[in-house]
């Protein structure tokens, strides 16, 4: 259910968003030249997974089916998390054209199962240098066109208001994305994003578990 978390995102970020959209309406404006900077290093992020998506699709959904790369991936995503707290200290960077596109890239690796998206974009913005606020929001601002183009592309957009339980599962999902992003704003800020590895490793052993028990 993509519809309530792309929501929470909007609305989160509702300021940047607004001013991305006055850029491109106001294209001479100098003020919001940073503001069409961003739209510029989200379109460029955005390319690797619209390329990885369209080509591999297919690929993509029988590797859905692999329980053991899915215990894999989620010791992938921990190990990740773990070494973003442990990057030497380096001089703050912002947002460039190149490192807009290696965070597209390490978006486009959340395609497969079990990798966290906004755990690898967000680890591969601190790999880089860049500070830990940019690099959160820059993350979820990555996700809306991604989010859209796969609404758009599979034409799943629910309606969600049919009935008291569509909408109850909806608030709920929203209110949780919402909770989620203040969350996860939060860890990173104390340097606490190493402790979800620690799931993510109990949640690869279980996984491995169960693909031993079944395949034998």
């Amino acid at each position: 259910m993509q519809e309530p978390c792309l929501l929470a995102i909007l609305l989160y970020f509702y300021k940047d968003i607004k001013k991305i959209v006055l850029s491109l309406i106001f294209y001479k404006n100098k003020s919001l030249h940073n503001a069409r900077r961003l739209f510029a290093f989200i379109v460029l992020g955005t390319f690797p997974i619209a390329v990885v998506g369209g080509i591999w699709e297919h690929r993509i959904e029988e590797i859905f089916q692999n329980t053991f790369f899915l215990a894999f991936a989620f010791f992938f995503t921990g190990v990740i998390l773990f070494l973003a707290e442990r990057f030497p200290y380096r001089k703050i960077r912002y947002l460039q054209y190149h490192r807009a596109f290696l965070i597209g890239i390490a978006q486009a690796f959340a395609l497969l199962p079990g990798i966290s998206r906004s755990g690898v974009t967000i680890s591969t913005g601190l790999a880089l240098g860049i500070k830990r606020k940019e690099s959160f929001r820059f993350s979820f601002l990555l996700v809306v066109p991604a989010i859209l183009g796969a609404l758009i592309k599979t034409g799943s957009v629910r309606e969600f208001l049919v009935g008291p339980e569509e909408i109850t599962a909806f608030l709920f999902a929203f209110l949780a994305g919402c909770a989620s992003l203040v969350l996860l704003k939060k860890v990173i800020s104390i340097r606490k994003l190493s402790y979800f590895s620690f799931y993510l490793w109990g949640i690869s052993l279980f996984t491995l578990f169960l693909a031993l028990r079944h395949s034998g």
